[in-house]
């Protein structure tokens, strides 16, 4: 496709100056805005949000990142606003030169996810009142009066706050350029390493054949396989790691021709445990987990098996990544379970979760973790 305004082709979507130019000239991409935001981050970066994008593996390093090494957070933000705000700011690796972050590659991104919710939006929003009208019938209204209602949330005053309620929110637009903007920074350090997860990544949740990258990745989705966030984490970050993966999985995991990671095996819950006792001994250490997501739904006590994975050889090519804070073995619960648990503080999507999961289902919630510290 070609677009007259700035004599440029382009492969997807809209024109990517066009995308650019419409965030750009956007109220929440203000410098103001925008500083308030990563200011409120800096201060509490449990309330970090990846928001509607499939991005919770570097979301989770950005975390990491707020609570570990603000330095590194900083230029990892300046970098992906160089082009608005901190010209010249580059993001710096080991080993490498330093990196500069195109902000069209993330406007074009954002505006597009942004695009295509606020189209999908009225139905949502007309499927929320239709699914809550049968609510109210179930519950003893009349036909009359629940069809009073219906017609009175359809009217534009009242329908408004329901489509926007399905829209993106332009809150989270720093958290998912500094997110994503590492994800840029993966690209060009490991560009093959990063093709090859676009493509599978693809591959995996396109709901069309043949599959299409405006459909996942090019509304700015990525999400990351296990030996790919610890690459991050080793080559990017400069972190050391080491990987725990549940058994059925390879043992060694290759991150380079010239390096590997260090990699063990658990079965048991009470495997698990040890691996935490082993590589989460302190306070400047860290462990990313890939979890089946509904582990963070639960109540607090976890008694059954994910209904994802009720074999510990199961395997999925993505799982949901979250920030384990603390990882610790109980005993029974008296009264209510009489089985060990493992006691967990969970971060993931702007909440710390508190969750007890009983010892023999626990393998079959996690499936991989990343131990690492900074150095």
């Amino acid at each position: 496709m070609y677009c007259t305004k700035h004599n440029l082709f382009y492969r997807f979507g809209r024109c990517p100056k066009c995308l650019e130019t419409e965030v750009k000239g956007a109220t929440y991409a203000d410098q103001t805005r925008v500083d308030a935001r990563w200011l409120a981050l800096k201060a509490n970066p449990t309330v970090l949000n990846q928001d509607q994008f499939g991005i919770c593996g570097m979301s989770s390093v950005v975390y990491l990142l707020l609570n570990y090494n603000s330095t590194r957070a900083q230029e990892l933000f300046e970098a992906a606003f160089a082009d608005l705000f901190y010209n010249g700011r580059q993001f710096s690796i080991a080993g490498h030169a330093p990196i500069s972050i195109p902000f069209r590659y993330l406007a074009r991104r954002y505006r597009l996810k942004e695009q295509s919710m606020a189209q999908a939006a009225p139905q949502k929003a007309d499927q929320w009142v239709t699914a809550k009208a049968a609510d109210f019938l179930t519950q003893g209204y009349t036909p009359t009066s629940v069809a009073k209602w219906e017609t009175e949330k359809r009217k534009a005053a009242n329908f408004t706050p329901i489509v926007q309620a399905f829209e993106l929110s332009n809150l989270y637009f720093a958290d998912f350029c500094v997110s994503r903007g590492l994800g840029y920074v993966f690209k060009t350090v490991a560009k093959s390493r990063y093709e090859s997860e676009k493509k599978q990544f693809n591959l995996e949740f396109s709901e069309t054949i043949p599959m299409y990258y405006q459909e996942v990745t090019h509304l700015g989705n990525f999400a990351l396989r296990t030996n790919n966030l610890a690459y991050i984490l080793q080559n990017i970050i400069g972190a050391n790691v080491h990987i725990a993966s549940k058994t059925g999985a390879n043992t060694t995991v290759k991150l380079a021709k010239d390096a590997g990671v260090p990699t063990t095996t658990f079965t048991t819950g009470d495997d698990l445990l040890k691996e935490f006792q082993k590589h989460f001994t302190s306070t400047d250490k860290f462990a990313v987990a890939a979890v089946f997501g509904d582990i963070c739904k639960q109540g607090d006590h976890v008694s059954k098996d994910s209904p994802a994975g009720t074999k510990a050889a199961v395997r999925l090519a993505y799982n949901h990544w979250v920030v384990i804070k603390s990882f610790s073995k109980s005993g029974a619960i008296a009264t209510t379970c009489t089985k060990d648990h493992a006691d967990l503080q969970i971060w993931t999507w702007a909440k710390d979760y508190s969750i007890q999961v009983c010892e023999a289902h626990l393998p079959s919630y996690i499936q991989d973790v990343i131990f690492g510290e900074f150095t």
